[in-house]
This record gives C-alpha cells, sequence and structure tokens, in this order.
C-alpha cells in the first residue's frame, strides 16, 4: 500500500491517478460479505462498501486529497446470518483535488463509490464525519463478531464506537442485541425502549423489542409494537417469510442489526 502510495503521489495528477488505479489499473471488487479494515481490504482486492471507503480515503489522504465520507439512504440490503439480520447501509465518499492542481477529471471533486451509479441515483446523501464513519465501522464488525459467537469482543467494539461518537444511533440497536444474547433482558429492553426514540433505528428497534416481549408472552405490550411496525409498513423483504417460519417452527423470529 506504501509502494502504491508513493508511485501515485509522483504522478502530476494524484486524484485521476488513484481513480484508475481503483477502477482500471488494480481492478478492486465489491464484495459484500465482511467489514475489513483498510490494510486488509488492499491486500484482498475486495471489500464491502464499508471496507473499500476506508482503504480508498487512506490512499487518499496519503496523497493530500481531501475526504469527504458520505451515506447514502438507499433501500438497506438485509443479510441473514447467525440468527441475524444484519442491515447493510451504503457510503462511499467525495474526493477533491488538491488546491491549484490540473486534473484530467471533469469537476473539482469525484465521488467514488464501487456500486453501479444507476444503483445510487436519485437516492438522499448525507455527509458522515470520520468519527460517526468510525463508529459505524465498528458496529459493523461487532455485529458480524455476535454472528461468529464472539460476544466479549462485540461489547468491545461497541464500546469503542459509543467513545468515538457517543449520539451514533445505530450503535444502541447493536447494544440491545448484544445484552438479550448475553441473557441480560433488562438491560436490552432499556436499551431497545431508548432505541426506538431515535429516528434512523426506530424501526429495528421496535421489532428487536416486540420479540423480546413476545419471548417473556407480554402480549398486551407485544399488540401495541407490534401495531406500531404494521402502521410503519416495514419492508424488509424477509418480515413476512420470517413470520410464516416462525408460525411453522414455532420460534422467535431473528433480531436485527
Amino acid at each position: 500500500m506504501r509502494q502504491l502510495s508513493r508511485r501515485l503521489s509522483r504522478h502530476s495528477d494524484p486524484r485521476g491517478a488513484l481513480v484508475d488505479y481503483l477502477f482500471n489499473e488494480g481492478r478492486v471488487q465489491y464484495d459484500s460479505r465482511l467489514t475489513r479494515n483498510a490494510a486488509e481490504t488492499f491486500s484482498a482486492g475486495a471489500g464491502n462498501c464499508m471496507s473499500l471507503v476506508l482503504m480508498t480515503a487512506a490512499l487518499a489522504q496519503s496523497l493530500d486529497l481531501s475526504v469527504q465520507y458520505q451515506l447514502v439512504e438507499a433501500p438497506p440490503v438485509w443479510d441473514r446470518q447467525g440468527g441475524l439480520y444484519l442491515i447493510n447501509g451504503h457510503v462511499n465518499l467525495r474526493l477533491a483535488q488538491r488546491p491549484g492542481e490540473r486534473s484530467l477529471l471533469a469537476s473539482n471533486s469525484t465521488v467514488i463509490d464501487f456500486l453501479p451509479g444507476n444503483q445510487m441515483r436519485g437516492y438522499r446523501i448525507t455527509s458522515l464525519t470520520e468519527q460517526q464513519l468510525m463508529a459505524l465501522y465498528y458496529n459493523n464488525i461487532a455485529a458480524e463478531s455476535m454472528v461468529e459467537g464472539d460476544l466479549d469482543r462485540a461489547y468491545a467494539l461497541l464500546r469503542a464506537a459509543h467513545h468515538i461518537e457517543p449520539q451514533f444511533p445505530v450503535v444502541w440497536n447493536t447494544l440491545g442485541v448484544l445484552y438479550r444474547r448475553r441473557g441480560m433482558v433488562e438491560e436490552a429492553e432499556q436499551v431497545y425502549r431508548y432505541a426506538v426514540t431515535l429516528p434512523q433505528i426506530e424501526l429495528d428497534a421496535l421489532h428487536n423489542l416486540s420479540i423480546l416481549l413476545a419471548s417473556q408472552n407480554r402480549l398486551q405490550e407485544w399488540q401495541q409494537i407490534h401495531g406500531q411496525l404494521e402502521l410503519k409498513r416495514i419492508r424488509n423483504p424477509y418480515y413476512y417469510f420470517d413470520m410464516g417460519e416462525q408460525a411453522y417452527r414455532g420460534n422467535c423470529s431473528p433480531e436485527w442489526t
């Protein structure tokens, strides 16, 4: 990675050279399976959107290029693993040219996104600070650690995320899932009831709270929560499938994180 940075830094147009490397020379590939850090992603030549953003940002910063992280408010991608629905949002980044630099690229800034442009067109873009991006990164690998059964690591990662960005909503829902998997049911309920007040994760927390209430046969409270979910018309494509599977097997549905 350092050798590539040195080579790109000698280029008359480092921003254009970086874009060319990512999409032509390096042929970096999108792979949704795991969240990797920048070095791991570079070594593998592939990663999910978070991994690729981290790698691209590390290369861009070594070239003194300005980086702006972005959250693309597209419909989430749902991935069912280990009894959990992992809700994969989408992030990308924007690179600005250095002051006084001449570039072959048409605009003064370039969006780097490894999904086809027509998939991202028309969705609202929200800027993320580096702290928010890193909190989201730690939250992602905490969820992956839960899938693997490593709850201690998941808790340490969520603590790191909270320390970096205490007000980042998604961390709270994941913490509630972790508490319930630890058997800390009262703590999980407290976290879920706080999380349902946060707009970005309200539906996920409501779903998880409804699972907890159903597991305790608190049916009146469950009906109230379930009614709220129905009114908000959940768009999880697995939702009704899972309701049928739950009825067939008599089991609770997976939690969302």
